[in-house]
C-alpha cells in the first residue's frame, strides 16, 4: 500500500488539466504523441511547481500536460512499486484514472509491457467492496440491512440530540426514515454502538495509557536531600527527544531545586506558529519544535527553555554508535537563528534558552562537566550539584525503564492468554511520532478503537533482540530499536507492526528498507506522518490493514537474514576490479592509481547517465540521498554491462558512522546487491571515524595527497578558466586538467609520489599562462555543502560552467577539508573524553602529517593560487561553533564555518549546495539565513534532486551583484 501523503493524482491531473483548458474526456487523446520535457516525479507539489516553471518558459501546453504524466507514473512506480516484483508481460491498470489513455500510454512506455483496461476500469472498486460484502455476509451466516435502491425515494428526517454519556457531550444524528423501523445514527466519538448504554472504555488502548502514566509520573527525591528552593521554573519542549527523556530531565531539574513546566501539547496552533518560524524544510517533528519554543517564550511562568544539544543515546553492545539525527542534535541551532531572524525580542528570547551538549554515551561526571559549562552561569548551580541530580535522575531513569519492560511482559502475556482474540499492534518509531496524539491524529487510539491491541515499541523487550552482523552501523540510537522491535515482531505470531514514520525522514529512507527485508512477507503498515492534519487518508489505509489482518491465517515469520560472505582482503580481492565512485573525478583518478600501485586492479566508475540514475532509482524508496541511488545504479550498470562477465568485481566505499544518511550507503548496498544476485561481490570500507585507518594497506598518506592533488588542480583550473581569452582558450584549459591528471595518475601508480609536486608547478605554470592579466578579478562564488553534489558534474548539472556562464569565478571548498575536519574532530572528542594521554598523542602526530601534506602540496600550486588560501580546519570549526556546537558532527558545521570564511574573504556569493532531503543541509539552510543577517552577505542554497536543473537561479542572483555593483 501507498504509505505517502493521500494527494489524489487523479484529482491532481484533473485540476491540473482543467486549469490548462483541456476537456477532461478527451485530455488523454490530445496529449498521444506530445513531446514531454522531464519534470519532478516527486510529489504532486513539486510536478505543479514544474508544470508552471515549463509553462514561463514557453513549453505548451499540450507537453506539459503530457509531462505531468509520464511524473505521475514515474512517482506511482518509485514510491508504490518500488523495488516490489511486477509481471513484464502484462500489467492491469483499474480506477477511473485508467480511462485516462494518455496515462495507459505513459505505463506502456515506461514498462515495456502491455497494459490491459477494463471498460469498466472505474468502477471495480465498487464492484470489489460489493464481492466483499457478500462474501463476508455468507460467511457469517447474517443478512444484509441495505434498504435498497428505492431508498433515494424515501423521506428523511435527521435529528438531533446530545450525548451524556461524559464530557465530550457528541452531537448524534439520527436518521428517521421513512417505511425504517430502526434509526441509523452517527457521531460517536468513543466509539461506542448506539444501543450502548455507557461510554465506550477502550480496553485495546491500556498499555499507552499505563505507559503515559509512568511517563508523567512524579518520582520522590531521595530522604536525605535538601534542595534548595530555586523558586525559578524550566521549561522543557513537548516534542523529539522529551517524549523519550522527560522523567529523566525533570528528575534533575527538581533536584537541583526548579520547577518544571511542559510546553503545551501539539495543536493546530502549534502548527502554525511553527511554520511562521521555521526556516527550512526540516521533518514535521523538528517544524513543531520551533512552535512549542515559541509557546515556552511566550509563556510568563517559565524563566529558562531547556533545548540541549543531545548527541548521543546510551550506547549498545551492537552497534558501533548510538546517536541522534542531525535535527535532533541541532534543534538548538536552528531555533536560535529563528529566534533571532523572527521574535521581537530577540536578545532577551536567546538567552533564556538553555542548551548543554548531552551525550548519555558518556559517564555521568563526563555528562555533568559539560551540563556545567552552561547551567552553572545561566542558573547559579555547581557541577557537584548538576552530578548529584543527574545520579539521582539516572536512578529514576532505571525505574522508569524497567516499568516500560512490565508494560510490555503484561501485553505480551495478555496476548498468549487470549489466543483467539485479534492480534497485537506494535506501533513502531520514534518517541515524539508514537506518543505526540496531537502530530500522530491520535492514530493508535483509532487503531485500538477498531478491536488491535496497541502496544508501544519501547515496552518491548528490545535489548535481548541480535541485530545481523551487517547492522552494526545502524548509527541511529531509535534506528537499532526500530529494527529491533521489527525482528521481535517478525518473529511473533501474534504481532504486527504499523510504522509512524515523517516527510523528509531522513533515518527513515534506509531504516524503512531494512524493516521491510526483516519482515519479509508478514503484513506491515507504513503511515507517513505530516502536518496538514487530515486525517481521512490514514484511517483508510489503517481500516485497509485491518481487513488484511482479519484474513490471514499465519503460525511463524521468520525474519530474513541479511547475509554477508566473509572475505580476506589478500585473497578475494585477487583478480577483482575494484570500483570507485566519481565524488570528484580527478581526486577519484588519482586515488584509483594509488591503489594500483600496491598491485590491486581498481577503476572510476563510468560518468554517470539518466539511465544509471534511474536504475538506482528504481531499487530504492526514492526517499534516500540523491548520490545514494547514483553510486549504487553506478555499481550494478557496470556489474551487468561488463563485457567479460565471469570478471570479479568488488566495491570500494568510504564510511561515517552518523548522524548524516551517508554511511548508511553500503549496508543498503548490501541489501540491494544481494536482491540482484551479487551477493558474491564484497563491498571493502574505509571509516572516517579512524581518520580511514583501513587504507592504510595502500598507503592512506598517499592517498589523502592524492585526494589533496586532485583539490588542487581542479581549484587550478577553476583559477584559470573564467579569464581565458576565447572559447579555444579554455578549451586548452580544460585539456590540461585532463592531461595533469593523467600525469599525476601515472606518477602515483608508479610509485613516484615525489614527482607530483613538479608536475604541480609546472601546471601553475601553464594554467597561469592562459590568463588574460587585463582582466579585472570576477565575482567569486564560494562552493560550500554535500561533497558529492558539489564536485559531481551531472548531479550538479555543472554547477562550475553555470557560474562562470554568469561572469563569475567558481572557488570550491575541497575535498581534503572534510578529512582534516574529521582527524581534527578525533582529536577534539579524545580530548573532551579524556581518552589516555599515548592514543591523544597518535592522533595529534597523525593528524600532524596529513596537515603537513596538505599545506605542502598547495604550496606547489602557489604562483596560480596564492591569492585564493584555503583555510585551515580548526579556523573552520571554530567560525561554524559561532552557530552550532562543536560536538555536532557531520558537514553542517564545516559548511557554515566555511561560508563565513568565504564571506571574510571577500566572496560576492556563496553557493550551499545539497541534495533534496539532506538533513545537513536542511539544518544549514536555516542557519544562513542568520549568517546572511549579520554578516551582510548573499547565500543561495541549491537544492539538487537528480532531476531538475536549478542552475538558472545562479543567473539571478549574479544579475542582482552586478546591479550592485
Amino acid at each position: 500500500m501507498n504509505y505517502v501523503c493521500a494527494a489524489g493524482t487523479g484529482s491532481f491531473v484533473e485540476e491540473l488539466a482543467r486549469s490548462l483548458g483541456f476537456d477532461l474526456f478527451t485530455l488523454g487523446d490530445e496529449c498521444l504523441g506530445a513531446q514531454p520535457p522531464a519534470t519532478s516525479e516527486r510529489c504532486t507539489v513539486f510536478m505543479q511547481q514544474d508544470a508552471a516553471r515549463l509553462l514561463r518558459e514557453g513549453v505548451s501546453k499540450r507537453d506539459v500536460m503530457a509531462a505531468v504524466m509520464y511524473s505521475v507514473v514515474r512517482n506511482y512506480l518509485l514510491k508504490v512499486v518500488g523495488s516490489r516484483y511486477y509481471s513484464r508481460k502484462k500489467v492491469f491498470f483499474q480506477g477511473a484514472t485508467a480511462k485516462n489513455k494518455s496515462l495507459v500510454a505513459a505505463f506502456e512506455n515506461l514498462l515495456d509491457v502491455e497494459v490491459v483496461v477494463s471498460p469498466l476500469c472505474h468502477v471495480m472498486g465498487s464492484y470489489g467492496v460489493a464481492l466483499l460484502t457478500a462474501q463476508r455476509l455468507q460467511k457469517s451466516g447474517n443478512q444484509t440491512t441495505f434498504v435498497g435502491i428505492d431508498f433515494n425515494s424515501s423521506h428523511v428526517k435527521l435529528v438531533k440530540e446530545s450525548c451524556t454519556f461524559c464530557n465530550n457531550y457528541c452531537e448524534i444524528t439520527f436518521a428517521e426514515v421513512e417505511g425504517l423501523e430502526n434509526r441509523p445514527s452517527w457521531g460517536y466519538m468513543c466509539g461506542r454502538d448506539p444501543e450502548d448504554n455507557k461510554v465506550r472504555r477502550c480496553d485495546e488502548y491500556k498499555w499507552f495509557t499505563k505507559r503515559n502514566g509512568i511517563f508523567r509520573k512524579k518520582y520522590a527525591l531521595p530522604a536525605s536531600h535538601k534542595a534548595v528552593e530555586q523558586k525559578k521554573t524550566i521549561g522543557i519542549n513537548r516534542c523529539l527527544l522529551t517524549w523519550e527523556f522527560y522523567p529523566l530531565y525533570r528528575a534533575v531539574f527538581e533536584h537541583l531545586g526548579f520547577n518544571v513546566k511542559l510546553s503545551r501539547p501539539t495543536d493546530r496552533n502549534t502548527v502554525e506558529m511553527s511554520s511562521q518560524w521555521v526556516g527550512a524544510d526540516y521533518c514535521f517533528p523538528a517544524k513543531l519544535a520551533h512552535g512549542h519554543t515559541r509557546d515556552l517564550l511566550d509563556d510568563a511562568e517559565v524563566d529558562f527553555v531547556f533545548l540541549p544539544y543531545s548527541t548521543g543515546s546510551f550506547s549498545s553492545p551492537q552497534t558501533n554508535n548510538s546517536c541522534f539525527c542531525p535535527y535532533n542534535t541541532a534543534t538548538a541551532s536552528f531555533i536560535n537563528s529563528a529566534i533571532y531572524l523572527n521574535s521581537t525580542k530577540a536578545d532577551t528570547d536567546a538567552a533564556r534558552i538553555i542548551s548543554p551538549v548531552i551525550d548519555f554515551r558518556q559517564t555521568p561526571k563526563t555528562i555533568a562537566m559539560r551540563m556545567a559549562e552552561v547551567l552553572t552561569p545561566k542558573l547559579g548551580v555547581s557541577e557537584k550539584d548538576i552530578l548529584n541530580a543527574l545520579n539521582h535522575a539516572m536512578d529514576v531513569w532505571s525505574n522508569y525503564q524497567e516499568g516500560l519492560q512490565g508494560i510490555g511482559q503484561q501485553a505480551l502475556a495478555d496476548l498468549e492468554a487470549n489466543p483467539d482474540g485479534k492480534p497485537g499492534i506494535v506501533i513502531i518509531g520514534r518517541p515524539y511520532n508514537v506518543y505526540d496524539s496531537g502530530a500522530n491524529l491520535d492514530l493508535p487510539k483509532k487503531i485500538a478503537m477498531l478491536g488491535f491491541p496497541v502496544i508501544p515499541m519501547e515496552t518491548l523487550p528490545l535489548d535481548s533482540v541480535q541485530l545481523d552482523a551487517e547492522h552494526a552501523n545502524m548509527y541511529w540510537a531509535y534506528g537499532r530499536k526500530i529494527l529491533q522491535a521489527a525482528k521481535f515482531i517478525s518473529q511473533h505470531e501474534r504481532l504486527y507492526g504499523v510504522y509512524f514514520t515523517n516527510f523528509c525522514c531522513g533515518p527513515d529512507a534506509f531504516i524503512q528498507t531494512y524493516v521491510e527485508q526483516i519482515m519479509g512477507h508478514k503484513p506491515m503498515l507504513m503511515l507517513e506522518l505530516d502536518e496538514h492534519g487530515a486525517d481521512a487518508g490514514y484511517i483508510t489505509r489503517i481500516e485497509a490493514f485491518a481487513d488484511v489482518l482479519s484474513q490471514t491465517n499465519v503460525i511463524t515469520w521468520n525474519a530474513k537474514p541479511l547475509d554477508v560472505k566473509p572475505f580476506d582482503k589478500e585473497t578475494t580481492l585477487k583478480d577483482r576490479i575494484m570500483w570507485i565512485p566519481i565524488i570528484q573525478p580527478v581526486c577519484a583518478e588519482l586515488t584509483a592509481a594509488v591503489i594500483r600501485a600496491s598491485g590491486q586492479d581498481c577503476r572510476v566508475l563510468p560518468p554517470e547517465t539518466g539511465d544509471v540514475y534511474d536504475l538506482g532509482r528504481s531499487l530504492t524508496r526514492g526517499t534516500e540521498c540523491v548520490p545514494c541511488p547514483t553510486v549504487l545504479g553506478g555499481f550494478l550498470n557496470v556489474m551487468r554491462t561488463w563485457p567479460d562477465q565471469s570478471q570479479k568485481h568488488a566495491i570500494l566505499m568510504t564510511e561515517a558512522h552518523g548522524p548524516c544518511r551517508y554511511g548508511q550507503y553500503r549496508t543498503l548496498q548490501r541489501v540491494v546487491l544481494n536482491e540482484q544476485g551479487f551477493e558474491d561481490v564484497p563491498i571493502v570500507y574505509w571509516s572516517a571515524r579512524d581518520s580511514y585507518a583501513a587504507a592504510e594497506g595502500y598507503s592512506r598518506r598517499i592517498i589523502f595527497q592524492a585526494v589533496c592533488t586532485g583539490d588542487l588542480l581542479v581549484k587550478m583550473r577553476n583559477r584559470a578558466a573564467p579569464y581565458t581569452r576565447t572559447p579555444a582558450e579554455k578549451q586548452e584549459v580544460e585539456e590540461m586538467l585532463v592531461e595533469f591528471t593523467r600525469r599525476c595518475a601515472d606518477a602515483y601508480e608508479n610509485n613516484q609520489p615525489a614527482r607530483v609536486k613538479d608536475i604541480i608547478r609546472e601546471a601553475a605554470r601553464r594554467f597561469k599562462a592562459k590568463m588574460d592579466p587585463s582582466m579585472p578579478r570576477k565575482p567569486v562564488v564560494g562552493l560550500v555543502g554535500e561533497i558529492y553534489i558539489r564536485t559531481n558534474k551531472y548531479l550538479n548539472r555543472d554547477l562550475v560552467g553555470a557560474i562562470e556562464a554568469c561572469g563569475g569565478e567558481a572557488w570550491a571548498a575541497p575535498i581534503a577539508e572534510w578529512v582534516l575536519y574529521a582527524a581534527a574532530m578525533e582529536g577534539y572528542k579524545g580530548k573532551r573524553n579524556k581518552t589516555a594521554i599515548m592514543g591523544r598523542a597518535g592522533t595529534y602526530i597523525k593528524n600532524l602529517f596529513l596537515s603537513k601534506d596538505f599545506k605542502d602540496i598547495y604550496a606547489a600550486g602557489a604562483e596560480l593560487i596564492s591569492d585564493s588560501p584555503e583555510s585551515d580546519p580548526l579556523e573552520t570549526i571554530k567560525e561554524g561553533a559561532e552557530y552550532m556546537s562543536q560536538d555536532f558532527e557531520g558537514e553542517a558545521l564545516c559548511t557554515v564555518g566555511r561560508a563565513v570564511e568565504f564571506i571574510k574573504h571577500g566572496a560576492a556569493l556563496v553557493v550551499n549546495v545539497t541534495p533534496f532531503g539532506c538533513m545537513p543541509g536542511n539544518i544549514t539552510m536555516g542557519v544562513f539565513e542568520r549568517v546572511q543577517e549579520e554578516h551582510n552577505a548573499s547565500i543561495v542554497n541549491m537544492v539538487y534532486d537528480g532531476d531538475s536543473d536549478i542552475n538558472g537561479k545562479i543567473n539571478v542572483f549574479m544579475s542582482n551583484l552586478r546591479q550592485r555593483e
